[in-house]
């Protein structure tokens, strides 16, 4: 399988989530100002529903976000969470 292009948006936040369905419309900011769509489809009903959990979460505290896409695949990332925990690693060098 050949690798595709990745995609990545950073300092994204959420202005709003919307349900239909089996998917999860997510309307973010960009830092220029503009709003863009990020749909993401779900079989799983218990899964859909952990994911608008937290991204309601995200989008009350407004934290700030990064898209990462490739091909048919994509997740918001809180990637200052993920690299707060790594240096609060005890195996961390």
């Amino acid at each position: 399988m050949r690798p595709g292009r990745i995609r990545l948006r950073q300092h994204l936040t959420i202005a709003d989530v919307r349900h239909h369905r089996q998917a999860l419309d997510v309307h973010v900011d960009t830092p220029g100002g503009r709003r863009e769509r990020i749909r993401f489809a779900f079989d799983d009903e218990s899964a859909l529903s952990s994911q608008l959990t937290r991204l309601r979460r995200w989008m009350h505290l407004r934290t700030p976000l990064t898209y990462v896409a490739v091909g048919g695949s994509g997740a918001l990332i809180d990637d200052r969470a993920w690299f707060e925990a790594a240096f609060e690693a005890p195996d961390l060098l």
